[in-house]
């Protein structure tokens, strides 16, 4: 029993440093989106205004690809950097990166469209940070363990090659489970993405261009 407590109160420290980093990039990402020239916010106030016109939008492959390629590649990458010995601070560093570019990107549209900006911001990320950050986290609280069991002992061994082969057996198990239900949550995100979301940025739009 006490063996899990601990194991619990290191993955909530784990968890707790990762949010903090992510919290990090996201206020960094506010300051920044302040800070950007008057210019970009009539820039996008343009290419909105574009989209709102075009009307509907069809599902092209190209679509399809970048819908995939915005669900994927953080979560993604929160599986890879477990598998480095640098894989905790890395980690660390792209919670931050993540939690930058999504507070950067809605600030840009609150920059440019007032407090109407955080429901075009809502509408066009919203999905999508609903699915990717439960996967994200979920992905990369155990992967930061991983990487640390990936360094090395002062007897040059790594970590990993000391532990039971039952319990690295029952950890690949836990982390299987893990990529097929994060697999399955940005799948359904990804139609959704592609399917649904761009009928809410419509109705966003209507509703600010009224």
């Amino acid at each position: 029993m006490n063996g899990r407590n601990t194991a619990y109160k290191y993955a909530s420290a784990r968890l707790t440093l990762l949010a903090l980093c992510f919290l990090t990039g996201m206020i960094a990402g506010q300051a920044f989106a302040f800070r950007t020239p008057q210019a970009v916010g009539e820039e996008l106030r343009a290419y909105f205004s574009a989209c709102r016109r075009a009307g509907t939008v069809s599902v092209t492959p190209s679509m399809v690809i970048c819908a995939a390629v915005s669900y994927v590649r953080y979560p993604l990458l929160a599986f890879v950097l477990g598998y480095i010995p640098a894989g905790a601070a890395l980690l660390c560093g792209a919670a931050g990166i993540f939690g930058f570019f999504l507070s950067f990107s809605a600030g840009c549209m609150t920059a440019a469209f007032g407090w109407r900006g955080i429901v075009l911001a809502a509408a066009a990320t919203g999905i999508r940070c609903l699915i990717t950050l439960p996967c994200f986290f979920l992905l990369a609280v155990p992967s930061m363990e991983n990487a640390l069991m990936f360094t090395r002992t002062p007897d040059g061994r790594r970590k990993y090659s000391r532990m039971p082969p039952q319990k690295i057996r029952q950890r690949e198990q836990l982390q299987i489970l893990r990529v097929k239900l994060c697999s399955a949550a940005l799948c359904a995100g990804i139609g959704l993405e592609v399917f649904f979301a761009p009928h809410l940025i419509r109705l966003a739009l209507e509703w600010i261009f009224r």
